[in-house]
């Protein structure tokens, strides 16, 4: 049997710790993405540029800004896997069944790193486009 007071001390740290590098994950992808589009944006802006495919360039900032979203995505989803699993380890400390709470925060934790591979997708497939562009 898991000691209540233990099980109090465990939610408490598995949502500090969740929280703190789920956060960073999400802010990587967001950073990663946008400064990468500022770059793009700031290349277009210039005069050299304008002998480049324009729908292209297009494409790749909207891959930039798909993997934006899907960080920001991301991080909504990772707070609130982390109020599942602090949720679990409440319902642990009073003795009931945190099932479901367990589930949630499981599927919810999943599903945010799969937001997490599209965005770093994203970036790929941006970073590709513009790639391609610039190399003919």
């Amino acid at each position: 049997m898991i000691d209540k007071e233990l099980a109090r001390v465990r939610s408490n740290q598995d949502a500090q710790a969740s929280n703190q590098y789920a956060r960073s994950a999400a802010y990587m992808a967001m950073l990663i993405n946008g400064g990468a589009a500022t770059a793009v944006l700031a290349f277009a802006s210039n005069e050299t540029a304008t002998k480049f495919d324009g729908a292209s360039i297009g494409n790749g900032l909207m891959g930039y800004a798909t993997g934006v979203a899907c960080g920001a995505v991301m991080m909504f989803l990772m707070t609130f896997c982390v109020e599942r699993w602090a949720e679990y380890w409440r319902d642990i400390a009073e003795s009931r069944n945190g099932k479901d709470n367990k589930c949630a925060a499981t599927f919810r934790g999943n599903l945010a790193y799969g937001f997490f591979f599209l965005s770093i997708s994203s970036f790929c497939y941006a970073s590709w486009t513009i790639s391609v562009v610039f190399t003919q």
